[in-house]
């Protein structure tokens, strides 16, 4: 089953456009006596600074593997206000928008007097962590702070304006707990049945897609809620919110999708399985939990990171972080691997709580 993603929601962390704030940050927080860094447009129209932390390199180029890869280098050789910077983007990959957002907030505590022209990085920060917490008015009204210093930010605004009525999506389970029979179509999608607005529809679990899709006469036909907003460079996006959709015993409210216009199948993506604490998919069912569940039989297969909703799984390797996988889509300093090559047609509990993937043994 493929799908055709024709305008994809960022809530990701791509600060092209903030990296000569964030560099005229580290020049505002360096002492006096220190050297200025010299910042230089490179060919490509990159930011380039000679004496900038590597933190702002990672950043500016998007690349949070590669941060991830030199985290105890880098929080080594940074000072607080690095470290702060640092801690506050990986909690964005390791699905720990709250300790984004409080690394955001001791940014702006301490060190906004010194901030001067960089203050609409640390508010941008503090908005991305919000819009990932799914507090949408608190976002919207910090991305129109921002956009008064960057106008391409405005997208931003408009979506989380959009959404503002909307909450962050809870996961109920009777009695904790809920297995549903589905063989999966192909590796890593399993079909279910799901309900919302007292109407039932066949839908696809994926973890191999980042965001929740459907087609727009689908959304239309189970009472979602749709909007139009303007998009990044101009574009134009559909998303729709299902206030609730039940499959077996889970029940999921505010449930956000991506709208089509093509007639394709309904899928659940990483967007909201990501929300469910425990999901266990087997060669004939799937369960969610919401308690642990029993992993007698199951090893450790690598740490989970969510790279704006791409399912990636880091492996351990001497005390470290080996080779990084992302599962189904390219991102930078990760192999990518299809679910088949990353489950290995064995049965696997994704572990959301503690941000782990476990693989069965026999």
């Amino acid at each position: 089953i493929k799908t055709l993603f024709l305008h994809r929601i960022r809530i990701a962390v791509t600060m092209r456009s903030f990296v000569f704030i964030l560099l005229s940050c580290f020049l505002c927080v360096m002492s006096s006596g220190q050297e200025s860094a010299r910042i230089s447009p490179s060919p490509s129209g990159d930011i380039l600074s000679d004496d900038a932390p590597d933190y702002i390199r990672y950043i500016s180029d998007n690349d949070l593997i590669g941060l991830l890869l030199h985290e105890d280098e880098i929080l080594a050789s940074s000072d607080e206000f690095g470290r702060w910077i640092v801690k506050a983007y990986l909690g964005f990959l390791r699905n720990d928008a709250e300790s984004s957002l409080h690394y955001a907030e001791l940014l702006l505590s301490k060190y906004q007097d010194r901030l001067g022209g960089a203050l609409p990085f640390a508010l941008r920060l503090k908005a991305e962590a919000e819009m990932r917490l799914c507090r949408f008015a608190s976002a919207a009204g910090l991305f129109r702070l921002c956009a008064n210093y960057s106008p391409d930010v405005c997208y931003m605004y408009e979506e989380a304006l959009a959404l503002s009525d909307y909450g962050e999506s809870a996961v109920s389970i009777r009695k904790g707990k809920t297995k549903i029979k589905s063989k999966p179509v192909e590796a890593g999608v399993y079909p279910v049945q799901l309900q919302t607005d007292g109407i039932e529809t066949m839908a696809f679990l994926r973890f191999d897609l980042p965001y929740s899709s459907v087609s727009r006469t689908e959304a239309e036909a189970l009472g979602m809620h749709i909007m139009t907003v303007e998009g990044e460079i101009g574009n134009v996006k559909v998303l729709a919110v299902a206030d609730k959709l039940s499959i077996g015993k889970m029940t999921v409210t505010d449930v956000l999708f991506e709208v089509h216009e093509t007639q394709q199948p309904l899928m659940i993506g990483v967007s909201m399985l990501s929300k469910i604490p425990y999901v266990m998919l087997t060669g004939s069912s799937v369960t969610f939990s919401i308690t642990p569940l029993d992993l007698k039989k199951y090893s450790e297969a690598g740490s989970l990171l969510f790279y704006d909703n791409v399912l990636c799984v880091a492996r351990p390797a001497d005390g470290g972080i080996g080779e990084v996988c992302s599962l189904g889509e390219a991102v930078k300093h990760a192999r990518l691997v299809s679910p088949e090559q990353l489950f290995g047609g064995r049965d696997v509990v994704v572990d959301t709580v503690n941000m782990i993937l476990h693989v069965r043994d026999d």
